[in-house]
């Protein structure tokens, strides 16, 4: 039996709601195009929002994707810190774009005060995700207002909210779209709702914002049947999402507390990963686990060579 500590999946899978959901009815209409107007609309009211602000996509990675190509065809670049999740700063690169990596401050806090001096005239994109996958730091929210504030016209802040279950004020977010900051808020199905399988995330944002991503890309062709059926369902059954965190907090304890014990300094942020520091090179001590099937991140992917980032 595998342990597989490095995608950050949820152990507990779906929903017994989703599952039996999906086996009742979510491939019934496998052979028609869908109509997602349901599933968009189950999303606005969990967030009391309007059914225009959201941008519905095969995860959140889709928008992480996309982002780049709507506001960076015409020139600029994308500030990110580092390390952390590069999806968008590869395709930024990818399209000849200069991406400004901004070095993270101590244990592996957000250096948001640095990343805004980064900011220039031509910048187009600021991207953090919070909490910041690998180090798992959370930013505050007065901090995201602050960089919002410091973003030019016609640029827009990228916040990725893939593990926004682990704030204690993730939702606050939204406040900003709905005075129609220039931000574009990331969630996705794929961690607390145990749906990575199946695909499915969204962008919410102001009409501008939304309507420059919908200038390179205005379908969402990407949701299946299965999906559509599952978000709903999903979304309605709260307590699945409370059982992860509870067992997410204790695997967090009983990790951290039996590497301390070890000797080991692990990082100390809720989030369901953590980055360990080793003081020495990890990548033998990686392929050796790997050997054991209990399969876990090196550092060195994210530049770190003495860490290991666990998932929980």
């Amino acid at each position: 039996c595998s342990a597989q500590l490095n995608f950050n999946e949820n152990p507990l899978g779906p929903s017994k709601k989703v599952i039996a959901a999906l086996l009742e009815s979510g491939f019934a209409d496998a052979n028609r195009y869908n109509n997602i107007d349901p599933l968009i609309e189950s999303i606005a009211r969990q967030h009391d929002l309007p059914f225009d602000n959201l941008f519905v996509g095969s995860g959140s990675t889709e928008f992480l994707q996309l982002t780049p190509w709507a506001f960076l065809r015409d020139g600029g670049n994308l500030v990110m810190p580092t390390p952390s999740y590069g999806w968008s700063g590869m395709v930024a690169e990818s399209m000849g774009r200069r991406v400004v990596r901004v070095p993270l401050g101590p244990k592996g806090v957000v250096d948001t005060g640095r990343m805004k001096k980064s900011i220039r005239r031509d910048t187009r994109i600021v991207y953090v995700a919070n909490p910041n996958n690998p180090t798992g730091a959370q930013i505050p929210h007065e901090e995201i207002v602050s960089l919002v504030e410091a973003v030019p016209s016609g640029a827009v802040l990228m916040l990725d909210q893939a593990y926004h279950d682990f704030l204690p004020d993730g939702d606050r977010a939204f406040d900003l779209v709905r005075q129609g900051a220039p931000i574009l808020v990331l969630r996705t199905f794929s961690k607390a709702y145990g749906m990575a399988g199946l695909r499915l995330g969204y962008a919410i944002g102001s009409d501008v914002v939304l309507g420059t991503l919908r200038s390179v890309w205005w379908g969402d062709y990407g949701i299946n049947t299965a999906t559509r059926i599952a978000g709903p369902v999903a979304l309605a059954d709260q307590k699945h999402v409370q059982r992860y965190l509870e067992l997410i907090d204790k695997g967090l304890v009983q990790l951290r507390s039996g590497l301390t014990d070890l000797g080991l300094k692990p990082y100390p942020y809720r989030a369901p990963f953590f980055m360990v520091d080793f003081g020495r090179t990890t990548s033998e001590l990686v392929r050796s686990l790997y050997d054991r099937q209990i399969y876990v991140r090196p550092g060195a992917f994210w530049g770190m060579p003495n860490f290991m980032r666990i998932s929980v």
